[in-house]
């Protein structure tokens, strides 16, 4: 649509507001299962300072393939055990 189209259809609108086509922009609500899927990071690179843990973890179980560095190197691969345990990736 080109700017001249726009501004006649602002002006008339403006003019005659009863007149006007309203749009009505419908958003589809999201069913409540696909939202609480927990595949909310699926296929998602996800990367962690600090090596915590339970976000790993949380991470992980909704899919997301996870990265992280610590200085403490035992504690990172503790995780990385743990990770590869129960969903096997990393």
């Amino acid at each position: 649509m080109k700017i001249k189209d726009r501004f006649r259809i602002a002006i008339n609108t403006f003019i005659n507001p009863e007149k006007s086509i309203k749009q009505v922009i419908q958003l589809k609500e999201k069913e409540p299962s696909k939202v609480y899927d927990n595949q909310l990071l699926a296929d998602k690179n996800i990367l962690i300072t600090g090596a915590g843990k339970s976000i790993a973890i949380e991470m992980a179980k909704q899919g997301g393939n996870i990265y992280f560095m610590d200085k403490d190197k035992v504690k990172m691969s503790t995780i990385r055990v743990r990770i590869r345990e129960l969903f096997h990736q990393i």
